[in-house]
């Protein structure tokens, strides 16, 4: 789910940057205001350009955004060593039992996203 999100967030962008007018893109841009507190602007570490620090409740979100997707990724990597680990070892007697140990794999992800 995130990564749609991430691409209408993107299309979305892109039409109020490039296509709309000052009317249109006035509620956006009360939305992002409203999600930042500040952005504060310091040296980098390497002491060669800028940093720009954001604060507000838009770092939780990009933050549950980024532990969305570690999780989904670890869960992804869990099922596709656990399927050949059970399948070698015998525990999927038929195509029924493989097809429904991948369903419920899919299931368990859809529920950690709604998480």
């Amino acid at each position: 789910m995130p990564a749609i999100v991430e691409r209408v967030t993107t299309a979305m962008l892109y039409y109020l940057r490039e296509h709309a007018d000052a009317a249109t893109k006035q509620p956006f841009i009360e939305i992002l205001r409203s999600l930042i507190q500040c952005v504060a602007i310091g040296p980098s570490p390497d002491g060669k350009g800028a940093e720009l620090t954001v604060h507000g409740r838009i770092v939780g979100i990009l933050a549950t955004m980024d532990a969305v997707k570690a999780m989904e990724a670890e869960h992804r990597t869990l099922g596709e060593y656990e399927y050949p680990d059970f399948a070698h070892r015998g525990l999927f007697d038929t195509q029924h039992e493989r097809d429904e140990f991948l369903r419920r794999c899919a299931e368990e992800l859809a529920e950690k996203r709604l998480e």
